[in-house]
């Protein structure tokens, strides 16, 4: 029998995170230098963990800097009202990816606490369907 830690990655696989961002108006790949700094946080993690972190730190404050980048022009010239609705909407699919990438870069342990961070803003938003599909992801990352 392998122990408990062995789980949360070998299931880091099968968590549905592809989508979920772009729903909610995150899109890294619309950005170069965010999908640059998202393949190099992947590529740091399986060197160091550590370093991985700081590039991390980078993406998201890039991707802070710009979510105004990510509405279509429609978005960006909506009422103030709406305009600020879906600004929170991009920074909860910001969280979502940052999860994305982890998963992607083999870090159980990270993923969840990327999940964990997104769940509590999803929360905090009322955005109860969000919540329901990253409680289902991040159980799947919990010892069986």
């Amino acid at each position: 029998m392998q122990p408990a830690s062995v789980a949360p990655g070998d299931n880091l696989s099968n968590l549905k995170l592809d989508n979920l961002p772009k729903v909610m108006n995150f899109d890294d790949s619309k950005n170069p230098l965010l999908s640059r700094t998202a393949q190099r946080i992947i590529e740091t993690a399986q060197k160091s963990p550590a370093r991985a972190e700081a590039v991390a730190a980078t993406y998201e404050k890039l991707a802070e800097e710009n979510l105004d980048d990510q509405l279509d022009e429609s978005r960006q010239n909506a009422p103030a009202d709406y305009y600020r609705q879906q600004i929170i909407k991009a920074r909860g699919g910001l969280l979502i990816n940052l999860a994305r990438i982890w998963r992607d870069a083999g870090a159980p342990e990270k993923c969840r606490q990327a999940l964990d961070r997104a769940i509590a803003f999803a929360r905090a938003n009322r955005w109860a369907s969000v919540v329901t599909a990253l409680e289902t992801e991040r159980q799947k990352l919990m010892p069986q």
